[in-house]
């Protein structure tokens, strides 16, 4: 199925978030919308989401703000943190439920290691609107990971260097208080997770524990990969995916 790319910015505050949107472009809209959130220093590209498309969706894909140093969307890396994003996610639907390519009874989120605590976070605070989820490496130990390092948030450095990212300290204080997996039991629709058993910066088990505090759960395990989706699984992904989505769509 053929498609069409456009530029579509969605507005937080003073801040514009760039995104590209690619929409199914021999068929009749409006469609079920999946939007990408990537992980911490990427941006939207890293992985083909505009493969969905051949199967009548759309597909948003956008920079987080100070997501990363190629980031495309406005605001620095030292104001970024999980929580902001969840806000830039949170402008991110408001705006495509705006517009007519989609379909606002079938809006799924995908994200990936950072993106995946994002939209985690999202989901459970707009649940009747997020028809599904899928998560791939979802960071859910960065909370445990900052804590174990620091101790107490009087030793969080004003800025610091993380996974290859100069970061402030608000990306810590933001969410040194929130479990995550308390806000698991918040989302009530069914959720795929992937995470690859050889993942050196989030554990599988992380994971594994979500399975138990989402209300329902299935988790793909990809044997040997690290924290990433490589070509040897990345068929599978999609096909588990457009699976996913179609036996979810709502009517």
């Amino acid at each position: 199925m053929a498609s069409v790319k456009q530029k579509l910015y969605c507005k937080k505050g003073y801040n514009r978030i760039y995104g590209e949107a690619h929409i199914p472009d021999d068929a009749k809209g409006p469609f079920p919308t999946v939007i990408y959130a990537h992980g911490l220093g990427n941006n939207m590209q890293p992985y083909p989401m505009e493969r969905l498309v051949e199967q009548g969706v759309a597909v948003y894909c956008f920079d987080f703000c100070g997501g990363s140093f190629s980031s495309r969307s406005d605001g620095e890396s030292i104001e970024m943190s999980a929580m902001t994003e969840v806000d830039d996610l949170n402008a991110v639907i408001d705006t495509l439920k705006k517009q007519d390519f989609v379909d606002e009874k079938n809006l799924f989120l995908c994200g990936m290691s950072q993106g995946g605590y994002v939209s985690t976070m999202l989901a459970s605070q707009r649940p009747t609107e997020i028809r599904g989820l899928i998560l791939l490496c979802p960071a859910y130990v960065i909370q445990y990971q900052f804590k174990d390092q620091f101790k107490r948030k009087e030793h969080i450095p004003a800025i610091f260097l993380f996974s290859n990212m100069t970061i402030g300290r608000r990306y810590v204080e933001d969410i040194w208080e929130i479990d995550i997996y308390n806000q698991m039991e918040k989302y009530p629709n069914d959720v795929l997770i992937f995470h690859g058993d050889a993942d050196e910066l989030v554990p599988l088990s992380f994971s594994e524990r979500a399975t138990v505090c989402f209300p329902a759960a299935e988790l793909v395990v990809l044997h040997g990969e690290s924290h990433m989706l490589t070509w040897r699984y990345e068929d599978n992904f999609f096909r588990m995916t457009m699976d996913y989505i179609k036996k979810h769509l709502k009517n």
